[in-house]
């Protein structure tokens, strides 16, 4: 595994135990690019620097998704069975055309749409969380619950599967865990199990009278002149709500720490909520809820002086281009007026973050509206980190508050 005085940077266990970014910011400085030899496997190549990862994530052609986008998921020689039927794992052509079709449900103006309904949520959740007094875990009672309701709402779920649906989503992407990692050679069934049980769901919903939202909207898709198969669909259906249920949830809960960190950025925010658009960008470029992709090389290339071959694995760090001080002034600085903000929590390029627009939409109304119902939040427990290598996720937050 790639180390620095003895940490291993794959190793999930290691971001739930120390602050990752003075390790990060060393590896910039002395080897921002380098092949990591692993025994047994064929080693990949990893690249810290935000230009470097830019251009990896703009040539989807000479770096592919079809191999797997993750440490958990990628598969050396073998093509993920999901390739060329779900939009993540789609080679160029099949992509754009897929895409093409995607935007026009889930573009700027589709999300803005569903604006009332997010604030409903919002605001729900929050008196809730308000009503059990002055101390609750703002990930568990609020981020958690808006972000799974707005997704399962878009997709049209019915409401009373919304608990079960919301525990197996969660035990579905405990797969870069530190108890269930393989990168750590730890395998739990359970992750397993939950994607299956959600795959069955998905399609015995898909068969029924009661198929609505945004799961119907997808096999009315079409795709040279046919429309998408049912697995196309519930595959499609599947990345959208596990992309809406774990990234934006962690970056929320983050964006609320950092503005208890960072007082004078919570002051600004209360006086000047033009600054909500700024926050969720420096929000998301903090957190960085991604920690890591991979991607396969599809032909001989060089990056920063160094030859990748055709075949290599190729690993791009999120967590470091966010900081990289090449790109951003005082990268450590958490600052709401930071302009530019060219940030790679959303990757860039084709792939660009699906759910970009709703994404922003959900917490640029839940910070508004948890600010509009409180006049001072703090910090009462230490925060309690997932230990995964690809979610940089915050599994406890308890605050203390009092009510606007």
């Amino acid at each position: 595994m790639p180390h620095i005085d003895d940490i291993d940077i794959t190793d999930p266990r290691f971001y739930a135990a120390q602050d990752p970014h003075p390790v990060f910011e060393r590896l910039r400085r002395e080897k921002p690019i380098f092949f990591h030899e692993e025994e047994g496997s064929q080693g990949y190549w990893v690249l810290l620097k935000h230009d470097d990862q830019s251009r990896v994530h703009r040539n989807p052609g000479t770096f592919t998704t079809e191999y797997g986008v993750t440490f958990d998921t990628f598969r050396g020689d073998r093509r993920d069975p999901a390739a060329g039927k779900m939009l993540e794992f789609s080679v160029p052509g099949h992509h754009k055309v897929l895409r093409r079709e995607f935007n026009k449900h889930y573009n700027r103006r589709a999300m803005t749409r569903m604006e009332d309904q997010v604030r409903t949520f919002a605001r729900r959740t929050i008196d809730a969380a308000l009503a059990q007094g002055e101390e609750f875990d703002f990930a568990a009672e609020i981020a958690d619950r808006v972000t799974s309701a707005v997704v399962f709402g878009l997709l049209g779920f019915p409401e009373r599967d919304w608990p079960e649906l919301f525990d197996l989503s969660r035990r579905s992407q405990e797969e870069t865990n530190a108890n269930t990692c393989p990168v750590t050679g730890h395998f739990d069934t359970s992750a397993n199990a939950a994607n299956h049980e959600l795959l069955k769901y998905l399609m015995r919903l898909l068969a029924s009278d009661e198929c609505s939202g945004h799961l119907k909207m997808l096999a009315s898709l079409r795709f040279d002149d046919k429309p998408l198969t049912d697995e196309e669909t519930i595959l499609n259906c599947l990345n959208i709500m596990q992309g809406g249920n774990s990234t934006t949830r962690h970056a929320a809960s983050g964006g609320i720490l950092a503005l208890i960190q960072n007082p004078d950025q919570a002051e600004l925010l209360r006086e000047d909520r033009s600054l909500l658009p700024g926050m969720v960008e420096e929000t998301v470029r903090w957190t960085t809820p991604a920690i890591h992709f991979i991607r396969k090389a599809t032909r001989d290339v060089e990056v920063r002086g160094q030859k990748i071959r055709k075949g290599d694995a190729v690993t791009v760090w999120t967590i470091s281009a966010n900081r990289d001080e090449d790109v951003f002034e005082a990268p450590y600085r958490f600052d709401i007026r930071r302009s530019p903000n060219k940030h790679l929590g959303f990757i860039a390029g084709p792939h660009i973050c699906l759910g970009i627009h709703l994404a922003r939409l959900e917490m640029r109304i839940l910070f508004d509206e948890f600010l509009n119902k409180t006049r001072e939040v703090e910090l009462r427990e230490e925060v309690k980190r997932v230990p995964s290598n690809f979610i940089a996720g915050i599994e406890s937050l308890r605050v203390g508050v009092k009510a606007a």
